[in-house]
């Protein structure tokens, strides 16, 4: 006879899934946090605003400083080839969110910075984030939140210095 697979997705069929290790619960609460910010993005009036971009969109134009930055040090801080970041360059320019200038020192070098469309985009992502921050606040607990938030700081930020 044919088993099916429990159906994680509601609570009751999480305890039949096995192995429930780090990489599933990440799995998870990635997917989690795409279908948080789907639903807040509609209930705040976010949706749409701005297509065509992705969250690796938001995430490249959050990292892009005032001032701008050249295409290698955004590389190397995104962990990707310039090559990568070059094609996201390549698509965010024509839409209005970035500007590609020639370093003034080196005119080899391009200098890539955010335009006032990029700054609100970012500002709007930096929002939703938060809103989805304080939903899950709201449905653990603020001292448990904080907690959880500490971790996931604690293991995020630093290692890759070791390197």
């Amino acid at each position: 006879m044919t088993t099916v697979n429990p159906d994680v997705s509601k609570p009751e069929g999480i305890d039949a899934f096995e192995p429930k290790h780090v990489a599933f619960l990440l799995d998870r609460l990635s997917r989690r946090l795409r279908r948080d910010a789907d639903r807040l993005a509609a209930e705040l009036g976010y949706a749409g605003r701005f297509d065509p971009l992705t969250g690796s969109s938001f995430r490249l134009l959050s990292i892009v400083p005032d001032g701008g930055a050249r295409v290698t040090d955004l590389a190397r801080t995104a962990g990707m080839t310039k090559q990568a970041l070059g094609q996201y360059v390549a698509m965010l320019e024509p839409l209005g969110y970035v500007t590609s200038t020639p370093d003034p020192t080196d005119k080899r070098v391009r200098i890539i910075s955010r335009t006032d469309l990029g700054d609100q985009a970012v500002r709007t992502s930096n929002e939703l984030m938060a809103a989805i921050e304080e939903d899950w606040k709201s449905l653990v607990g603020a001292r448990r939140w904080a907690t959880t938030r500490a971790v996931m700081l604690e293991l995020a930020v630093g290692w890759d210095a070791e390197d």
